[in-house]
């Protein structure tokens, strides 16, 4: 069992009295045996020390340790009250990286209060353009949408928001939206066991124009635009160009990509079931993050 520990000097705990960190040990004594009681004075000398010795073990065990034996602290050493105006006050009594947290933790804070203002901005936004395509979704539906950026923090280029309805281990159905030129970036949903051969999907579009690019021949003239830093993780330039009432499925593992046009798109997602976990990605900077 670890030994309490006892600070080197007996001033401290006379000195947090003064400051009111533990009671008046005088007062305390007093309280403690009435007064006409004969043993009132050998009684308030006994209750005093013992009052002065379990305020000397508090502070012991929270401020000042003299025990030289333990790793890192070196031999005993003393604290001496310093002067603030006309107030003695003991070193280092508040525990150290207190004020640090603190501190840190307003940006903290602030950046947290942001990322919620931007990300209910960004459902608002995705749940206007689902009532456009005159899908309703509910109020819980709405708050639990998807927010993917794929951990690249360009959610306007490259990212979609999702709002999954059903995901079991039959089947899955979820809406997707696409603001104007908003893409998915390119990724396939691979066998992932014996009893899983990878996810088949079909895109059905319900508002505005989607261009899904798969393996086959290169589109000449491809109506997506892509900014050049992410181009060189787009491989497959077949494209399929749907618009409200079209759909297509994709078979397992098949690479795919996909952007909205213009007036950004709605599609409605219908496959088996869903493993975001286990999707490949070309690229290697993408992590799939949801907000």
């Amino acid at each position: 069992m670890m030994p309490f520990r006892i600070p080197c000097h007996e001033s401290d705990a006379r000195t947090a009295a003064r400051l009111g960190m533990i009671p008046n040990i005088k007062n305390l004594a007093e309280a403690a045996v009435p007064s006409g009681n004969p043993a009132r004075k050998t009684g308030k000398k006994r209750l005093a020390a013992m009052f002065l010795i379990t305020g000397t073990i508090f502070l012991g065990s929270w401020a000042s340790p003299c025990r030289a034996d333990e790793p890192g602290r070196g031999a005993a050493r003393r604290r001496e009250p310093e002067a603030v105006g006309s107030s003695p006050v003991i070193k280092n009594l508040v525990p150290a990286g207190i004020g640090a947290e603190r501190i840190s933790g307003k940006p903290e804070k602030r950046r947290s209060e942001m990322e919620k203002f931007q990300a209910e901005k960004i459902r608002a936004r995705a749940a206007a353009m689902l009532e456009k395509a005159g899908i309703v979704i509910t109020p819980l539906e709405r708050e639990s949408m998807e927010i993917v950026d794929f951990g690249l923090g360009d959610l306007e280029t490259m990212g979609l928001e999702i709002i999954v309805y059903e995901n079991n281990d039959r089947y899955c159905a979820k809406e997707l939206v696409l603001f104007p030129r908003q893409t998915c970036a390119e990724h396939r949903h691979p066998r992932v066991s014996d009893q899983n051969i990878g996810k088949q999907e079909t895109f059905r579009c319900r508002f505005g124009e989607v261009y899904l690019y798969v393996p086959g021949e290169p589109a000449a003239e491809p109506r997506a635009v892509v900014p050049e830093k992410y181009r060189k993780y787009l491989t497959v330039w077949h494209e399929i160009i749907l618009r409200p009432g079209d759909q297509y499925t994709l078979a397992p593992n098949t690479l795919h990509w996909f952007q909205a046009g213009d007036q950004g798109a709605v599609v409605s997602e219908f496959s088996s079931t869903s493993t975001d976990e286990n999707d490949i990605f070309t690229d290697p900077n993408i992590r799939r993050v949801n907000y």
